[in-house]
């Protein structure tokens, strides 16, 4: 059984824009296409997220039914929360908890009624990026002897 990597695809109005912002919070940008189809690979909380271009696009703000979401599987996503809040704070002089872009701690108390616990962080696109803790979909996962994993 192998392991693949699973790079979510989102779109953004400026890679520029969204590559300043992702650059702030101290994610690797691994790479940026330039070509046709303007294309940013960012590598960040352990995971990857391609944007691409859609010029002409509007940021989506947070409350839009046409909600965006990526979830991304981190170790300690409030250790990523930690970090992402003291850049913004160096960078911006303060944590932008609502609106386009925006932080959010996780909600231990589940009133939010987000599907997904963990640190959200808006992207100045309006997409939604949840981090989760390592483990968290285990439990979905069906129970498979060794003979259904060999076949």
């Amino acid at each position: 059984m192998s392991i693949g990597l699973a790079v979510s695809v989102l779109e953004c109005p400026s890679v520029p824009e969204v590559a300043g912002f992702h650059s702030m919070l101290g994610a690797r940008i691994t790479r940026v296409d330039t070509a046709t189809e303007r294309r940013l690979h960012v590598a960040i909380g352990g995971g990857e997220v391609l944007y691409v271009e859609r010029r002409g696009m509007t940021p989506r703000p947070v409350d839009d039914t046409r909600l965006t979401v990526c979830i991304l599987v981190a170790v300690s996503p409030q250790a990523l929360y930690v970090e992402f809040a003291r850049r913004m704070r160096v960078s911006c002089g303060e944590v932008f908890e609502g609106g386009v872009p925006s932080l959010h701690p996780e909600d231990r108390t589940a009133t939010s009624g987000d599907r997904y616990p963990g640190v959200a962080l808006v992207d100045p696109a309006g997409n939604v990026i949840r981090f989760v803790r390592m483990g968290y979909f285990d439990r979905f996962r069906p129970d498979l002897d060794a003979a259904q994993l060999s076949a």
